[in-house]
C-alpha cells in the first residue's frame, strides 16, 4: 500500500516457483543434449508470466486509486 507503483517484486515472489523451473528448464536444455521441451510447455511458461504481469500492472493501478481516494 506504501508503494503502489512499484509491483515488480510482486511478480517475484509470486512467480518464484515458475521462475525457478524455468531457470531450471533452461539449464537442463543446456546440459542435456537430448532434452527437449515441448512446445506446449513453453506456451505455458510464457502465459503464466505474461498473465503475471498484467495483474501486477492493474493491482497497482487499483492500488493507487485507493490511495488517493484516502488522501482527498
Amino acid at each position: 500500500r506504501a508503494h503502489p507503483g512499484s509491483f515488480w517484486y510482486t511478480i517475484v515472489i509470486c512467480n518464484a516457483v515458475t521462475i525457478l523451473g524455468l531457470i531450471a528448464n533452461i539449464g537442463l536444455t543446456i546440459v542435456v543434449p537430448d532434452y527437449s521441451t515441448a512446445f506446449s510447455e513453453t506456451i505455458l511458461w510464457v502465459s503464466i508470466g505474461v498473465l503475471s504481469i498484467i495483474g501486477a500492472i492493474f493491482g497497482a493501478r487499483i492500488g493507487r486509486r485507493k490511495i488517493n481516494q484516502q488522501n482527498n
